[in-house]
């Protein structure tokens, strides 16, 4: 009954970790305008009646590819996550035994000003030629323990951002957003919005 549990609390919050994401996209994208422009450009490719979306063409979408990993980079699903070490750690002089119980946080490491230019600063073009060092952006951890959903969760955010981009968008009220500062960062109350049919 555990290993159940925890299964379908792994899959429960798999989909709102991906729903949190989309969600903080449509926000950055209607508070940067010109990006929704040069997205809606290359998603254009989407509308033909043939296209189908698979991991073979996610090289068509280098902007969107680009926008997604800054939003997997502002807005990490988890702002940290736990760990038992499985061997001696030696950090520096400290040495960390195993079996303790370690807190890694990714919100720091994706917003940690050695690693990324600007940090505070929300822009899908630092993904255009990435000039970071490769560990210090872990959406989905890395490793054996990597999240097992990482490829769908691309193919999900991609998917839904061509439909968005290629229809009417929805236009977000963020004035009144407010991020809960908890272990899974979500909005705490509800956004309004409208759409725009022009």
């Amino acid at each position: 009954l555990d290993e159940l549990t925890n299964e379908v609390n792994h899959i429960y919050g798999a989909y709102t970790a991906i729903d949190y994401v989309v969600f903080m996209g449509i926000i950055e994208l209607s508070k940067h305008p010109e990006w929704l422009t040069k997205l809606k450009t290359e998603a254009s490719i989407a509308q033909s009646p043939d296209f189908v979306l698979s991991r073979e063409n996610l090289g068509d979408f280098p902007l969107l590819k680009a926008f997604m990993n800054e939003v997997l980079r502002y807005y990490p699903v988890a702002i940290a996550v736990g760990r038992k070490l499985g061997e001696d750690l030696l950090m520096g002089n400290t040495k960390i035994k195993k079996g303790t119980e370690v807190i890694l946080s990714i919100q720091t490491l994706h917003h940690h000003p050695d690693y990324w230019e600007n940090p505070k600063e929300f822009n899908p073009a630092r993904w255009i030629n990435p000039k970071h060092e490769p560990k210090a952006f872990i959406p989905f951890l890395d490793g054996p323990r990597q999240c097992i959903g990482k490829h769908l969760a691309e193919i999900h955010f991609i998917g839904v951002f061509l439909a968005y981009l290629n229809s009417n968008p929805i236009i977000p009220d963020y004035s009144q957003l407010k991020i809960g500062n908890y272990m899974i960062p979500r909005p705490m109350f509800k956004v309004p919005y409208k759409f725009d049919f022009k």
